[in-house]
């Protein structure tokens, strides 16, 4: 599946049930990781998103796959709004310019 990406930048977002904190104990995990990588495909959330009090997992990424260097900001949201932590991806490319603000001044 990860075929259909070839030579183009894309980003993938996922929720699976294969937990990276557990790589070593399951080969399968290992599997699909080494698949993503293989494809160009890089993990940017290294820190677990669905936490409880005695155990998190590594189970929410969003993979990027660039053609260049880009700039990336990757972030977990600590908020109490599900039973995973909200995660996001910002990415622009190198040299792009970031568009200009709009809005207006409001006075007293």
């Amino acid at each position: 599946m990860l075929s259909v990406f070839r030579g183009k930048p894309a980003m993938i977002g996922t929720d699976i049930n294969f937990d990276y904190m557990n790589i070593e104990h399951h080969g399968i995990t290992g599997d699909l990781l080494g698949a993503f990588i293989y494809s160009g495909f890089v993990p940017t959330i290294t820190k677990p998103t669905p936490i409880t009090y005695n155990k998190g997992t590594l189970i929410n990424n969003i993979y990027v796959k660039m053609r260049q260097p880009e700039e990336l900001v990757s972030a977990i949201l600590i908020v109490d709004i599900s039973d995973h932590l909200p995660i996001f991806t910002f990415w622009r490319p190198i040299g792009q310019s970031v568009g200009r603000s709009v809005g207006r001044s409001v006075s007293g």
